[in-house]
């Protein structure tokens, strides 16, 4: 990190003749301004012409995007991004890194969501990365040959293992990040994600700029798969193409999408894909003859292999209730690993009710599973889970909440117990309250001390005559009547011991 940082500055040292401002401010059309070089004049007006042009069209297409004042503050943060295109690949990609790396955690409670799915409170915090429109056109170009490298269905050796698998992460760029502090960077364990990298989220591009770095970085540590989200199609409806229109004011840098692998073989037994299976596909190797750059098309392999799910309720292959592609059953998914030694499916693409508290859930007894790495998604409190898989091929999970969530969950099971005792302590209240107005007061001097006189405080001096009168004889009778029968009995025993019963002396 030192080394980089270094080196950042000795190369900033060594070209005094930094770029000015272009005419649509720090940044200009391609993210810098146009460094001067020695052209003829005439390709320099024309250059600074063309500049000028295209610096109108950006700055006409960022003043039609709606956008709130957040959203213009974050836009001027970027066009103050450091100046990398001067650099190296390798260093441009190490001070990209490190910067998404060391990004400070900012509260932005209420940053708009721009997309119906969200809700309005959205996440408590957010990275605030400063990251040019060039450098994304650069780190896309140097991106796109590396994963065309990587066959479109990938297969990962045990030399690779251990090896961290992660699911859906949906623009959460802080959890993201937490990920590798948790389990370690790619040299240390290697990384497979299995799609869904933007939408819903507000930092899909950060989380897209930190995976190819380190892809670039890491080539054979980090793999990188596609989900139904890294779609163009897709994108319009649900956050990442309005994500960056109003942080860039245009959307190419999306083609990268189209040269992303489509699943993964590890080991040669645990086939790992976003989606789930197709109807199109018999054996894991005709994955690999799906050509890329690739637009997902409205049906076929590659549809299925990014949208279709297991279903219990239905028998063999249906089509799928998303209106795309198909859902399978058990029988579909032990039939597929029969047929090609698989021992373990594991997908994303899904969260429901039942891995709210655990973020994976099982299905056909086990042969398949399905993980959601996005703690607190849209704010519904859920958990996330990651499978990590040992180098003797032992799989465990490791199931993670949001410190955000997690401390607001503390904070409301506090609330909720302060709250509950409350209610406890006024119900007992009311209770007494209603027992003591309805119930005689001989019933509280009964449960409180011992039996007193009636209270005749606010009786006359008649009335308290009348009621002694009426008393007094009451407990002459009781006791003369408890003296009778108590003779009685003495008179009984006294006969009855006449009679004989000399046998039995005890009775």
């Amino acid at each position: 990190t030192v080394a980089s940082r270094s080196m950042d500055k000795g190369t900033r040292a060594l070209t005094p003749s930094s770029p000015q401002p272009g005419p649509g401010g720090p940044v200009g059309p391609s993210g810098t301004a146009p460094i001067k070089t020695r052209a003829s004049a005439d390709a320099s007006a024309l250059h600074k012409a063309d500049s000028k042009s295209k610096s109108k069209s950006f700055t006409d297409s960022k003043s039609d995007t709606k956008s709130d004042t957040k959203s213009e503050q974050t836009t001027t943060a970027r066009e103050q991004a450091p100046d990398t295109e001067c650099l190296p690949p390798d260093q441009f990609v190490n001070a990209l890194l490190m910067r998404l790396l060391r990004a400070k955690v900012v509260d932005d409670s209420k940053t708009d969501r721009r997309n119906s799915e969200s809700l309005e409170d959205g996440p408590p915090s957010r990275a605030d990365v400063a990251i040019a429109a060039s450098e994304l056109t650069r780190l896309n170009k140097m991106a796109t040959p590396v994963l065309l490298a990587d066959r479109c269905l990938l297969r990962i050796d045990k030399g690779v293992l251990p090896l961290l698998i992660v699911g859906d992460i949906h623009g959460q760029f802080i959890h993201l990040r937490s990920l590798f502090e948790m389990f370690g960077g790619p040299a240390e364990t290697a990384v497979l994600f299995l799609g869904d990298y933007v939408d819903r989220g507000v930092q899909g591009i950060e989380c897209m700029s930190m995976l190819l770095t380190m892809k670039i970085k890491y080539p054979t540590r980090v793999f990188m798969l596609r989900g139904n989200h890294e779609d163009a199609n897709t994108t319009l409806s649900y956050g990442f193409h309005e994500e960056c229109l109003s942080k860039y004011g245009r959307t190419e840098g999306q083609t990268v999408f189209n040269v992303l692998p489509l699943a993964a073989l590890v080991n040669k037994n645990i086939f790992c894909v976003h989606g789930g299976l197709s109807p199109h596909m018999q054996t894991v190797d005709e994955i690999d003859h799906i050509a890329r750059p690739l637009l997902i098309p409205a049906y076929g392999l590659a549809t299925d292999l990014v949208w279709a799910d297991p279903d219990t309720r239905r028998t063999g292959w249906s089509l799928s209730p998303r209106g795309v592609s198909f859902a399978f059953d058990a029988k579909v998914v032990e039939e597929f690993c029969a047929r090609n030694g698989i021992e373990l499916i594991v997908r994303g693409h899904q969260i429901s009710s039942d891995m709210h508290n655990c973020g994976y859930k099982f299905f056909c007894g086990g042969r398949l599973v399905t993980i959601f790495s996005a703690p607190n998604y849209l704010n519904y409190h859920n958990a996330a889970a990651v499978i990590r898989v040992s180098r003797n091929m032992k799989v465990a999970f490791t199931v993670f909440r949001s410190s955000d969530e997690a401390e607001e969950g503390e904070r409301l099971k506090r609330e909720r117990f302060m709250k509950d005792r409350e209610e406890r302590r006024n119900a007992r209240k009311k209770a007494d309250a209603a027992a003591a107005a309805t119930t005689p007061n001989s019933t509280s001097d009964k449960r409180d001390g011992p039996i007193s006189d009636p209270d005749t405080s606010g009786a006359s001096e008649e009335d308290k005559l009348e009621l002694s009168a009426r008393d007094l004889p009451e407990k002459e009778d009781e006791k003369k009547n408890g003296e009778e029968k108590k003779t009685g009995d003495e008179n009984k025993n006294g006969d009855d011991n006449k009679n004989g019963d000399d046998k039995n002396p005890t009775k």
